[in-house]
């Protein structure tokens, strides 16, 4: 919950003028982005948006890793269907955003390897209402020849975050003391990029992904969530003075 000084105070961090963000708060409770919770008082919809629920699916990232079986997840949908390019475009962003990558074509796979298996995999998409858009399968262990080259889809992905990590240590370090604009503008940044390459890592099964790595990233995360919180309450409660 926050109030219009408050967001005219965080968006102050930022460069953006008073009327600027009063006039985003109005667009965005025209849009049902935000909800009036009382008199002057705003927060969220009562069914937190999709893409926000996703970022705070982090928290959970790790320890939803389970020990690999050599089995496989397979999304696909109809040839037959008549799709644009941005829409088929869509569809391949949902699938990466869990993991998989294109096998073939409208193919896309992932190791199974996820708690709950194919039908909490299919649940994860229909948070988006694309459950029913996909047809979802499974592939039993296959031969280390095929093994090798399926894996072989994921060599673009990022698999190392020590520079993230550095990055928010320093960050840590750096923002600590007096508490201005530029200090809470920093540890949303450096906190939104440590998410975004949380969310980013495709959590493959050892040996093919670095899972200490992955939660070395994760903690330290959690450590500078806590410290960004402390910093941007105490901000706002400037403007409240």
């Amino acid at each position: 919950m926050f109030t219009p000084a408050q967001a005219v105070h965080a968006g102050s961090a930022f460069g953006y003028s008073s009327a600027t963000m009063r006039a985003a708060l109005s667009r965005l409770k025209e849009r049902e982005k935000l909800r009036n919770l009382g008199r002057g008082i705003y927060g969220l919809p009562e069914k937190p948006m999709i893409e926000w629920s996703f970022n705070r699916s982090w928290r959970d990232y790790v320890e939803e890793i389970i020990q690999w079986s050599g089995h496989w997840v397979l999304a696909s949908w109809s040839n037959n269907a008549k799709l644009s390019r941005s829409e088929s475009l869509s569809k391949e962003d949902l699938l990466h955003r869990y993991g998989f990558r294109k096998w073939r074509p409208q193919l896309f796979i992932r190791p199974d390897n996820i708690t709950g298996g194919l039908p909490a995999m299919r649940q994860r998409i229909a948070t988006w209402s694309a459950a029913d858009q996909f047809e979802f399968s499974e592939m039993r262990q296959v031969e280390m020849k095929l093994e090798t080259h399926l894996m072989s889809h994921w060599n673009d992905s990022v698999q190392n975050h020590d520079n993230i990590v550095s990055l928010l240590n320093d960050s840590l370090l750096k923002t600590r003391g007096e508490i201005t604009g530029e200090t809470v503008a920093e540890v949303l940044s450096v906190g939104r990029c440590a998410v975004k390459s949380v969310l980013k890592n495709p959590r493959l099964p050892e040996p093919y992904g670095n899972h200490a790595n992955l939660r070395e990233l994760s903690t330290t995360l959690a450590t500078y969530e806590v410290h960004g919180l402390e910093l941007w309450t105490q901000y706002l409660e400037k403007c409240l003075e």
